[in-house]
């Protein structure tokens, strides 16, 4: 019982460290540029949603969206033209395997 409970609390602090980078990066996403340079606080003071309009229809981030699917198709294309291959011949190696294992050599 003891145990179980410890693996509860590991797993909840896991968590929620795990999703701290998420929400530090949601809540300074929030508040205007003055808070985030003022003082440190938990909760925006003043809602503001400017910077997704800022960064959605300003003209100069254009070229980094471009960029970045550039990026994950060549990389999406080099993952799978790599990883079939080799997971293929896994299978291969992996039923040679089992069929010597299964004859008795």
């Amino acid at each position: 019982m003891m145990r179980a409970n410890f693996s509860r609390l590991m797993l909840v602090g896991f968590l929620l460290a795990s999703l701290l980078p998420i929400y530090w990066m949601l809540n300074m996403s929030l508040k205007t540029n003055e808070e985030i340079i003022g003082v440190m606080t938990m909760w925006p003071a003043k809602l503001t949603f400017d910077n997704y309009i800022t960064i959605f229809t300003g003209e100069s981030w254009y070229s980094g969206y471009i960029n970045s699917i550039i990026y994950v198709a060549l990389n999406m294309v080099m993952s799978v033209t790599l990883a079939l291959p080799a997971a293929m011949r896994f299978h291969v190696i992996h039923f040679w395997v089992t069929s010597i294992c299964s004859s008795g050599y």
